[in-house]
């Protein structure tokens, strides 16, 4: 066999020289390599084969010949075996494995049988691939462990076996992009033209287990078959079957359903066309979302000054809310300010605007008319009372998640009640303008839709979800720890604790009466409330000022609480919110007026029998 035209053998030295040894045709240094098939445990040095450690060289022997063989050799490499040489290594074998092995396939046996491993290489699946000893006893192979963890740490991760079922589907996947880990085989129909999509190679043989079998699947490659026909998917999985019984498959399919693919664990069916449908989708979404902003950006550009109104002692969502607004009009606090008509009271409120720097000015009502813009965030005019300024009721925009409420006329809105939280509207506002979001930003509206969502765990849409997801990515961990921490404080704690004496659950409503404290005690001692055994409403009430203020908690699978809190504060007060959570207020000089003393007993007592006929009023 001569040495043009011949691939490169398997072996080669760092130097073209020939070493000087005792032994003239043997090799100094020469490591032998034996290639074991897919997935085989290389044995150590000191296993069969070598010699206190060293490299056997009785292959070394085969390849190189005698020192008569003096036949010229490629640079850098060693003579390649003569054909008797190659006859003899087909017949031999080298550590437990037959010797062909070693050869390049060119020149192995045509039909080589697969070789048993010895057994200290491990066992031999009944596909034929290679695991390593004690795989079945759960311990570590570092040559198959977890594709996603080995992924994790920068790793390789195994190929992607694209089988698609005819050409169309392969140019489709082929104009949508290929990936470098991708494989990409398709077999034609019949009758179909055999131009080659780009990317792709025909599966030689067509569909069968010799065909798969050639592409020379490992352990950690994964097949994608792509079809709606029926039969030829079944085929496709029972044929990868039997080269391998546990191949990982995904099933491209926007017609097939799982009772039409053959039993097999680890596969997994989802849609093709449906895929790129969904993200098209997205983008129309997207679109949507900048087609809304580039009104209100037409609507405020020639404003001197827009005043960005969220609601008496805000939330984190109505604050980052507004802060992402003034982020989309490019405005600075001084032409964009921050405006309320309560002062921030609750502590981890105030630590937000801290940690963020962000400052709500406190207003009243008659200071309205010094801007000639007015925006509404987080909140509608039936918040501040049954009779608020009128420009309150004309605002230029108003941007909320709450139910919408009547009676006022804004010049434009975007009320979207199936939102868990204002903060991911906004996410959404900022992704469709490319607008930058900067950790600070990002980690206020993070917290925004986690405080109204209640950790995504009350009234989440999957909206919530993909805006949470797209704001983790750039918000600080650091300074959500400095915000995320609510303290009660000492005089709370006493309040809470008085008012537990009284603590009674009556038909699953739990009500406590702290008498006067700080408005922000007042919400996290409803959350708390809630968690008393058999209570399915949680009910917190204190004397604020000159108001009686209660937060409202429900289990959520109840009627909603801003449907009961308005029915309890009709004719009295103000109030109203969501599904499981609510606030109302009502004045004490009103409620003398209807129940003639306002202790904590009568407090009770009115607010419980109001309740119940709000929550049973359908009932009848």
């Amino acid at each position: 066999m001569g040495s043009e035209g011949m691939r490169p053998p398997l072996w080669s030295s760092r130097s073209t020289k020939r070493p000087a040894t005792s032994t003239p045709n043997r090799p100094a240094r020469f490591t032998s390599r034996t290639i074991a098939p897919p997935g085989a445990v290389r044995p150590s040095t000191r296993q069969a084969g070598t010699t206190q450690g060293r490299p056997s060289y009785r292959l070394c022997d085969h390849l190189v010949g005698e020192s008569r063989d003096r036949r010229l050799a490629p640079a850098g490499f060693w003579p390649p075996p003569r054909a008797d040489r190659v006859r003899r290594l087909r017949n031999s074998t080298v550590a437990g494995w037959p010797a062909w092995c070693n050869l390049p396939p060119s020149q192995r046996p045509i039909s080589a049988p697969r070789p048993d491993p010895p057994k200290q290489w491990g066992r031999v699946r009944s596909g034929g691939r290679h695991t390593a000893p004690g795989r079945r006893a759960g311990r570590a192979d570092p040559r198959t462990e977890d594709p996603i963890a080995r992924k994790a740490a920068g790793g390789r991760v195994g190929r992607r076996i694209i089988i698609c079922d005819g050409a169309e589907s392969a140019r489709l996947w082929s104009r949508i992009g290929i990936d470098e880990s991708e494989e990409l085989t398709w077999i034609p129909r019949e009758g179909e033209a055999r131009a080659r999509p780009p990317g792709f190679k025909i599966l030689q043989g067509g569909l069968d287990d010799e065909a798969i079998a050639k592409l020379d699947p490992a352990l950690d490659d994964e097949f994608a078959l792509v079809s709606d026909d029926g039969p030829w998917t079944r085929l496709a999985v029972r044929e990868i079957q039997k080269v391998d019984d546990d191949a990982s498959i995904l099933v491209l399919s926007d017609s097939l359903t799982g009772d039409d693919l053959p039993d097999h664990a680890p596969l997994r069916r989802t849609g093709w066309k449906t895929l790129i449908r969904d993200d098209i989708n997205e983008e129309f979404d997207h679109l949507a979302n900048l087609q809304q902003v580039v009104k209100i950006r037409e609507l405020l550009e020639d404003r001197e000054k827009v005043g960005i109104l969220v609601q008496p002692d805000p939330d984190p969502d109505g604050i980052a809310s507004a802060y992402a607004l003034r982020a989309l009009l490019g405005r600075k606090r001084t032409t964009a300010p921050l405006i309320s008509f309560g002062d921030v009271q609750r502590p981890e409120n105030q630590a937000l605007c801290d940690a963020i720097g962000i400052e709500v000015r406190v207003i009243t009502p008659d200071e309205i008319g010094e801007f000639d813009g007015l925006v509404l965030i987080d909140v509608q005019p039936n918040v501040f009372g049954d009779d608020p300024p009128a420009r309150i009721c004309a605002p230029d925009l108003i941007v909320d998640h709450h139910p919408e409420r009547t009676g006022y006329d804004p010049t434009l809105s975007d009320i979207r009640s199936n939102y868990g939280a204002t903060s991911s509207i906004f996410t959404e506002y900022l992704r469709a303008t490319d607008t930058e979001i900067n950790p600070k930003l990002a980690t206020a509206l993070l917290y925004g839709i986690k405080s109204d969502t209640q950790y995504l765990g009350r009234e989440t849409s999957n909206k919530d979800m993909l805006s949470f997801a797209y704001l983790h990515a750039s918000h600080s961990p650091a300074l959500l720890r400095r915000i995320e921490r609510p303290a009660l404080p000492l005089e709370g704690l006493q309040a809470l604790g008085r008012a537990l004496t009284k603590a009674e659950v009556r038909d699953g409503i739990h009500i406590l009466v702290l008498g006067r404290v700080r408005e922000d005690v007042i919400p996290q001692v409803a959350d708390m409330a809630l968690q008393a055994q058999g209570a399915e409403w949680a009910i917190a009430v204190g004397t604020v000022d000159r108001n009686i203020v209660f937060s409202v908690r429900n289990v959520g699978y109840v009627r909603a609480a801003g449907e009961v809190v308005r029915a309890v504060v009709e004719g009295l007060g103000v109030g109203g919110g969501h599904r499981s959570m609510a606030k109302g207020i009502i004045p004490l000089k009103a409620f003398r007026e209807v129940y003639g003393r306002a202790d904590r007993a009568q407090i009770r007592s009115a607010l419980y029998d109001a309740f119940v006929r709000a929550i049973h009023q359908d009932d009848d």
